[in-house]
């Protein structure tokens, strides 16, 4: 007679296949939950993205095509045959945007009209459209209008927005007076009128002469308008060591660049070294690079320096000819959030800022807060709670040029 399974080995074998597909079951839900993170972070970046490419792609043509208006205080500028360029003369308005600045994470908005060629050159000035983005919500929304916008809807482009900021950039161009940049002035020996170095000689060209084993300077006289780390200064000039120099000349100390007053240097890259030459006979032609590391308004000045290695001879002297200072980096941004009409004008660059939170929670802590550096707004945090703790955030930044806003 065949004996069946006794209860205690019913209870064990259920036990077991329980385990086994508690197992099962934890293994495909860990599997899930990664997926579903995995998901949801693709489709962050792969909405945000596109999002971020059609505003780029609109905000670029928007330089391409001319800025007109159909109202008396916008512009009206020419494309093909449309040749009616106007600026209101009132308010100086000749940017082709209008924006909203939010100062909370209700978020920013603009706008910009323009003509449009539909095929072939204008023949009037009637082709306008009006392309425009704004949160509203937790939806980033763009609208289309065929000239100026009055009823048309808003279509949703992006969801699960928290933050939508929008800076505007302006090229900002330092004073440029400074008697330095003029090589007739510096290379004017009695306009070199500090440091203990003797300066003698007739404009292009004047000798330096007063050489020992301490640090010598020759230092001119006018104060730069304004050194900012941003640019770059391009310093030239040609050289030639007497017999005297060539021999006792300490080839390592010999530097050139901004100075303070008192001959000390701010930043390491405020001067360079230079190489005097190898020849009594011919002239040696510097051109150097200079990417100051300090700001200064003024206060910053031209100088030369160096010293001997010995004192073997007498009577050192180098001689300099056409000395040149000049600026070849001068433009920097500054960005600023509510742009005036004169601002808005020279606006040349728009920086976007996007946050996006995704739908669904996961196990992951959030990797806030955000700041105000972050977020591209003056003041603006966003700390993540409650359930937003348990989501996944991406965060873009784009800076894109406008190629020919305003006149």
């Amino acid at each position: 007679m065949k004996r069946g399974l006794s209860l205690i080995e019913l209870l064990v074998a259920t036990v077991l296949t329980g385990i086994v597909a508690w197992l099962a079951f934890d293994l495909f839900s860990g599997q899930n939950k990664a997926y579903t993170r995995t998901r949801e972070r693709v489709r962050l970046q792969a909405d945000s993205r596109e999002a971020l490419r059609l505003i780029e792609a609109e905000i670029r043509n928007m330089g391409y095509k001319s800025t007109v208006s159909i109202s008396a205080n916008r512009i009206r500028s020419s494309m093909g045959t449309c040749t009616d360029a106007w600026v209101d003369a009132a308010s100086g308005d000749s940017s082709s945007f209008t924006y909203v600045n939010s100062t909370t994470l209700a978020g920013d908005g603009f706008s910009f009209l323009f003509h449009e060629a539909n095929s072939g050159p204008l023949s009037s000035c009637t082709n306008l459209r009006t392309i425009g983005f704004q949160k509203s919500g937790s939806l980033l929304q763009r609208r289309w209008c065929n000239g100026a916008c009055t009823n048309e809807p808003w279509i949703s482009l992006l969801d699960s927005v928290v933050s939508f900021q929008v800076r505007y950039g302006m090229i900002a161009l330092p004073n440029d007076t400074s008697n330095a940049n003029g090589a007739t002035q510096t290379s004017t020996a009695s306009r070199w009128t500090s440091g203990s170095l003797v300066k003698t000689g007739t404009s292009p060209n004047f000798s330096l002469t007063g050489w020992s084993t301490a640090r010598q300077q020759a230092i001119y006289g006018f104060p730069i308008d304004s050194l900012d780390i941003t640019q770059t200064w391009l310093v030239s000039f040609s050289c030639t060591p007497n017999a005297a120099l060539l021999t006792d000349m300490d080839t390592a100390s010999f530097r050139v660049g901004f100075f303070n007053s008192n001959g000390t240097v701010s930043g390491t890259t405020d001067t360079v070294t230079f190489y005097p030459g190898s020849s009594s006979s011919s002239a040696r032609t510097v051109r150097l690079t200079i990417n100051p590391a300090t700001n200064a308004i003024s206060g910053r000045y031209l100088g030369i320096e160096g010293r001997l290695k010995t004192t073997t001879q007498s009577g050192w002297s180098l001689a300099i000819s056409d000395f040149k200072a000049i600026r070849i980096s001068r433009g920097r941004y500054t960005w600023i959030e509510a742009p005036t009409i004169p601002q808005k004008n020279m606006v040349k660059a728009i920086d976007l800022r996007l946050l996006v939170k995704a739908r669904h929670t996961t196990d992951e802590a959030s990797p806030g807060p955000f700041d105000a550096n972050a977020l591209g707004q003056t003041g603006l945090v966003f700390t993540p709670t409650g359930a937003d703790e348990k989501r996944s955030y991406v965060l873009f930044q784009r800076v894109f040029p406008v190629v020919n806003n305003g006149i």
